[in-house]
C-alpha cells in the first residue's frame, strides 16, 4: 500500500530534484573509485590549459618582446610543450575513466529496471505500452549515461576553471577584469531564459518517441494482418502523423539549444572586441594601470577558453536536462509497485494438488467486479471445465489461482494453505498454465522446453517430449531438440507450438494444470492428437480446463457455469443439459439446435 501511494503521489507531483540528485548519486556511487580517477584527470586538464596562455604571457613579455631569446626562453618553450602533452594524456584519461564508470553504472541500472520490470504485475502490462517500457530501458538509460559521462562529471571541471581563470585574470589587472565580466550576467540571464524551453521540450520529445517505439513496435508484430487487410497506406500515414510528432519535438529542443549556443558565441566576440578596445588603449596610454602586450594576449586567451566551458555549460544543460527528464521516467517506474513477497518461508514439499476458492471477489478497476463470491471445493486429482459466454470471467479465475492478479476479497488455497502465503516461484511451479496462444522465445527447442525448470536435463526433456508426442515432431526437425525456434515459434505450426508449451509444463511436474482454450486454434486432425496429449498431461493431476468448444469439456469430471462472474451451475454435461440453464442454452447456440 505504501509503495503504491507513494508512486501515486510521485505521478501527481513529480519526484523533487533533490530525490532525483539523491537516487542518481546511489545508482553511480559504485564507481566512486573510477569518478575519482576521472577528477583528477579533469583537473589535471583544466590546470594545463590555465597554464598555457600564463606561459605564453611570460614568453611574450619577458623575452619576444625585449628580442631576448636565450636560454629562458627556450625553457619556457619546452615547458609548454610539456603541458601540451599533459594536457592530451589527461584529456584521453579522463573521457576514458569516466565512460568506464558511466557504462559500468547504466549497466548496472539497466539490469535493475529489467529485473524490477520482471516483477511488476499483471495489471501494470495491461495499461502499459510496451514501447513505453522498453524506452525506459533504453533510450532513457542511454540519456543518463550521456548526462553522466558528458554532463555532471565535466561540468565540475568547466567550473573549477572558470573560477581559476577569473582570479589569474583579476591577478593580471583588475580594471580589465572588471569590464569583460560585464558580458557574464547577460550570458546568465539568457540561459535562465532559455532553460525552462529545453526541459519542456526535451520532455515532449522523450514522450514523442516513446509513442513512436511503441507504434513500431505494434505494427511490425502485427504487419501479416496490416498487408492482409490492405492497410499499409493508412499505418504509413499514422506513422507520418507520430514521426511528424518527434520531428517537431527535436526540432523544437535543437532551436533552443541553438538559441543558447549562438547566444554565448556572439557574447564571446563581443567580449574579445571589449578586451582589444580596452586593454589596447591602456598598452597604448602607458603610465599607471598600463598593461603589456603579454598581458594583453592572455586575457584574449583566457576570455577566449573562458567563453569555451561557458558555451559548453550551455550545451550540456540541456543534455542535463534531458538527463532529468529521463530519470523522473525511469524513477517512476521503479517506483511502481511490484508483485507483493510472501510474508514467510511457508512451503509444501508433496502436494496433492486440492484447489478451494472461498468467497472469491475481483475486479480489474476499484468498485468493478469481473467475478462475484465465488466458491469452488475441487478435489486432488478432479478435472474441471469452466464454461461461460466470453466475458464471464473464466481466464479471471485463472489469473488470480497464478497470483498473476491479487485476490479483490476472498482467498484461494492450495493445499489448505493460502497461495497469498506462498513464495510465488513456488507456486508457479506447482500450478501451471497452457495457454491458447503459447508465448516462444527466441532459442532452441530445449531452451523451451526446460524455460521453467533450466535444472533439468536434456533427458527430462526428451522423456516429457515423448509422453505427450513431442518426440515426433522434434524427430523431423534437422537439428532435434537443438532446432532454432524463431521469434515467437513462427517457424512451428499451431499444433508443434502447443505440443512444445505442454512439453514445457510436463518438466515441472505441477499438481494442478490450468488448460486455457489449449486447443482452439488448431484444425480437427491436430485436435485430435492434441487432444490425447492433454489426457496424458491430465493423467493423475487437478485440472481446470477452459474451452469454448463444448465437446472438449464432456468428459471433465465435472463442468462450472459462469455467468457474468457468478457460478450459476456445476455438474456433469448430461445433468446440465437436463436443467435446461445456461449450459443448455450454450449448447443450442454451438450445435444450432
Amino acid at each position: 500500500m505504501t509503495a503504491v501511494s507513494t508512486n501515486a503521489g510521485r505521478e501527481a507531483r513529480g519526484p523533487s530534484r533533490r530525490e532525483l540528485w539523491r537516487w542518481f548519486l546511489n545508482v553511480v556511487r559504485p564507481q566512486r573509485a573510477l569518478i575519482r580517477q576521472g577528477l583528477f584527470w579533469l583537473l589535471v586538464n583544466a590546470g594545463c590549459r590555465l597554464a598555457q596562455p600564463w606561459l605564453v604571457m611570460h614568453a611574450i613579455d619577458d623575452y619576444l618582446v625585449g628580442g631576448k631569446i636565450g636560454p629562458g626562453f627556450w625553457y619556457v618553450a619546452w615547458t609548454f610543450f610539456g603541458v601540451s602533452v599533459l594536457e592530451m594524456v589527461a584529456r584521453y584519461s579522463q573521457q576514458a575513466v569516466i565512460e568506464r564508470a558511466g557504462q559500468r553504472a547504466l549497466l548496472r541500472l539497466r539490469c535493475q529496471v529489467f529485473a524490477h520490470v520482471q516483477r511488476l504485475p499483471a495489471r501494470y502490462f495491461d495499461k502499459s505500452p510496451t514501447g513505453r517500457l522498453v524506452g525506459r530501458i533504453t533510450t532513457d538509460v542511454e540519456a543518463l549515461q550521456e548526462m553522466f559521462s558528458s554532463g555532471m562529471v565535466t561540468v565540475l571541471g568547466d567550473l573549477v576553471f572558470l573560477v581559476v581563470a577569473v582570479w589569474l585574470m583579476l591577478s593580471l589587472n583588475v580594471p580589465l577584469t572588471g569590464s569583460v565580466m560585464l558580458m557574464v550576467p547577460v550570458l546568465v540571464i539568457v540561459t535562465m531564459f532559455v532553460r525552462t524551453r529545453v526541459r519542456g521540450a526535451y520532455a515532449a520529445m522523450r514522450g514523442r518517441l516513446s509513442e513512436l517505439n511503441g507504434f513500431l513496435h505494434e505494427q511490425v508484430s502485427g504487419m501479416p494482418i496490416v498487408q492482409m487487410f490492405g492497410q499499409e497506406q493508412r499505418r504509413q500515414d499514422e506513422f507520418g502523423t507520430i514521426n511528424s510528432g518527434v520531428c517537431t519535438a527535436q526540432l523544437r529542443s535543437v532551436r533552443w539549444e541553438s538559441v543558447l549556443s549562438a547566444a554565448t558565441e556572439l557574447l564571446s566576440s563581443f567580449t574579445t572586441a571589449l578586451i582589444v578596445f580596452v586593454g589596447g588603449g591602456m598598452a597604448i596610454g602607458g603610465g599607471e594601470g598600463a598593461v603589456t602586450f603579454g598581458v594583453l594576449f592572455a586575457f584574449v586567451d583566457y576570455m577566449q577558453r573562458f567563453f569555451v566551458p561557458l558555451n559548453d555549460l550551455s550545451l550540456k544543460y540541456t543534455v542535463l536536462q534531458n538527463g532529468v527528464v529521463a530519470s523522473e521516467r525511469i524513477l517512476a517506474l521503479l517506483d511502481e509497485a511490484v508483485e507483493p513477497a510472501s510474508p514467510g518461508p511457508v512451503s509444501y514439499a508433496h502436494g496433492r494438488g486440492r484447489v478451494s476458492f472461498r468467497d472469491v471477489s475481483f475486479g480489474y478497476e476499484p468498485g468493478h467486479d469481473v467475478i462475484h463470491d465465488i466458491d469452488l471445493e475441487i478435489a486432488p486429482g478432479e478435472s474441471v471445465a469452466i464454461v461461460g459466454a466470453t466475458g464471464s470471467g473464466k481466464s479471471t479465475l485463472f489469473g488470480l489461482l497464478t497470483r498473476l492478479y491479487e485476490l479483490d476479497h476472498g482467498s484461494i488455497a492450495l493445499d489448505g494453505i493460502d497461495i497469498r502465503e506462498l513464495p510465488l516461484e513456488e507456486l508457479r511451479h506447482r500450478v501451471s498454465l497452457v495457454a491458447q496462444d503459447p508465448f516462444l522465445f527466441h532459442g532452441t527447442v530445449l531452451d523451451n522446453v526446460l524455460l521453467g525448470a533450466p535444472e533439468r536435463s536434456r533427458e527430462d526433456a526428451l522423456a516429457a517430449a515423448r509422453e505427450i508426442g513431442l518426440d515426433e515432431v522434434v524427430a523431423g526437425f534437422a537439428r532435434g531438440l537443438d532446432e532454432p525456434v524463431a521469434e515467437r515459434g513462427k517457424n512451428l505450426s499451431a499444433g508443434e507450438r502447443q505440443l512444445l508449451a505442454f512439453a514445457r509444463v510436463l518438466v515441472l511436474e505441477p499438481e494442478v494444470l490450468l488448460l486455457d482454450e489449449a486447443t482452439a486454434n488448431v484444425d480437427t486432425h491436430t485436435e485430435e492428437l492434441l487432444q490425447a496429449a492433454v489426457r496424458r498431461l491430465m493423467a493423475g493431476r487437478t485440472s481446470l480446463i477452459i474451452a469454448h468448444r463444448l465437446s472438449t469439456v464432456r468428459r471433465a469430471d465435472r463442468i462450472v457455469v459462469l455467468h457474468e462472474g457468478r457460478v450459476v451451475e456445476q455438474g456433469p454435461h448430461e445433468e446440465l443439459l437436463g436443467l435446461r440453464g445456461v449450459y443448455w442454452r450454450l449448447h443450442r447456440l454451438q450445435y444450432g439446435e
